[in-house]
């Protein structure tokens, strides 16, 4: 550049000194030589057309090859899949792997005579298959969210964490005004909301191995049936929070959505097998993952009903399964060790998700047989229900049984005798009630 300017101020100089220079003299522009590229023989030359192509007018777009499909025709002979499809497959790794945690466990002890308090055999093959099909065909088309359910609770737990002592006090007042039982039966209740269920050390998590000739086993279907009836009757006032919105949206608000929300569970529970279902909850009750768990005992001449659960309407079924408890001891012998048995064989924390979920389908079944006949009666003594159910229980095993499968399956001759042995019991407890007005 500095080469160039000097060049331009001599020939400048040269021009004024020499007037018969006419032409101006131009400096020729010297740029660099380059050598040209060779082009790589790798190189793929760029046919992609340029944005500025004035001869291009219209957007340039992917030509859509993907094979054309035609689309699918439901086809109206094809029945709903029902089988169980419960989780996505990350869930299906989550379960997976909680199994196999468990098996390292050791899982529970399985025995070669399950079939001994087999509930289906209980209740009936064909009224229990019947229900397996409608509850399959009512949840198709829908899987459970685990991840849902578990942050559910533990907002639940955030949001009463600071209320549990009015919290406790509520579940008692309000199982107290929907079970007037409570004050026939002496029962004293101690309700408590904690983060970590305590006492699941004593619950049953191994099965017994002990085969049980054929009277024995009627009467450890009778007290499998029983366990249902009262999974059955506490998971159908799970909803009965409602009685006491006001309070509980003084709390927060959303507290009763949240108690909705649990209902996710059900779908959950028959959206898995009963044996994914038994070895899962035998895992949470070992490493004391349980929400919820009652203890009942009898002492100085009252029934004492201790309940602990994670949340309120936990809470609130616990109590309940307490009071169910002590109606179904009226389903035992006066003989002591045979009890025992019956109950070490049967009171197997493996059989509560299947308990929980044909029993509450039992519990409507009677509880609907007891209004359809008795109705007028229920109103006039509102703790005949219970009566009516202790009244069962005390039957024999095999008439007990004979009994439940008639109302279930609809057998009008079973359905007569009920009616005239529970009418004989409205009788009794009206004239014990009298009785003690009179007294």
């Amino acid at each position: 550049m500095i080469k160039n300017y000097i060049l331009r101020k001599l020939i400048k100089e040269f021009v004024s000194n020499n007037p018969d220079i006419k032409e101006p003299i131009t400096i020729p522009e010297i740029k660099p030589k380059r050598r040209p590229l060779k082009p790589s023989p790798d190189l793929k030359p760029d046919i992609r057309p340029k944005a500025n192509n004035p001869e291009i007018k219209e957007p340039i777009t992917k030509p859509d090859i993907r094979p054309k499909r035609r689309p699918l025709k439901p086809d109206p002979n094809k029945k709903p899949d029902i089988r169980p499809k419960a989780f996505t497959k990350k869930e299906n790794r989550m379960v997976a792997t909680i199994l196999k945690r468990f098996k390292k466990m050791g899982g529970y002890k399985s025995t070669l005579n399950e079939d001994q308090d087999d509930l289906r055999s209980a209740l009936g093959g064909d009224w229990y298959d019947k229900k397996t099909r409608e509850k399959g065909e009512e949840y198709a088309g829908r899987n459970p969210n685990p991840s849902r359910m578990m942050n559910d609770v533990n907002s639940t737990i955030n949001k009463e964490r600071n209320h549990r002592e009015k919290l406790e006090s509520l579940a008692v007042e309000i199982v107290e005004n929907f079970f007037p039982v409570i004050k026939d039966l002496d029962v004293i209740i101690n309700a408590e909301l904690v983060d970590r269920v305590s006492g699941v050390n004593n619950v049953s998590t191994e099965r017994s191995e002990k085969i049980f000739d054929d009277v024995m086993q009627d009467q450890i279907k009778k007290r499998r049936v029983i366990n249902a009836m009262t999974q059955g009757g506490a998971a159908n006032v799970m909803n009965i929070t409602h009685m006491v919105k006001n309070e509980l949206d003084e709390i927060d608000p959303e507290l009763i959505d949240l108690y909705k929300a649990t209902d996710e569970n059900k779908l959950f529970y028959w959206k898995t097998s009963n044996d994914v279902l038994k070895d899962m909850i035998v895992m949470g009750t070992k490493m004391g993952m349980a929400h919820g768990l009652v203890n009942v005992e009898y002492k100085r001449g009252a029934y004492y009903i201790n309940a602990q659960a994670v949340t309120f309407n936990i809470l609130i079924h616990e109590i309940v399964k307490g009071i169910f408890e002590i109606l179904a001891l009226h389903g035992f012998t006066e003989d002591k060790d045979k009890n025992q048995e019956i109950a070490d064989y049967v009171d197997f924390v493996g059989n509560e998700p299947e308990d929980l979920k044909y029993g509450e389908l039992l519990f409507e079944n009677i509880r609907d047989f007891f209004f359809d006949n008795f109705e007028s009666e229920i109103d006039e003594i509102p703790t005949l229900k219970e009566h009516f159910l202790s009244a069962i229980y005390q039957l024999p095993a095999n008439r007990f049984l004979e009994i439940i499968q008639g109302v279930l399956n609809d057998n009008s001759r079973i359905k007569n005798e009920l009616t005239s042995y529970l009418q004989e019991v409205y009788v009794d407890v009206k004239q014990d009630q009298q009785d003690d007005l009179f007294n």
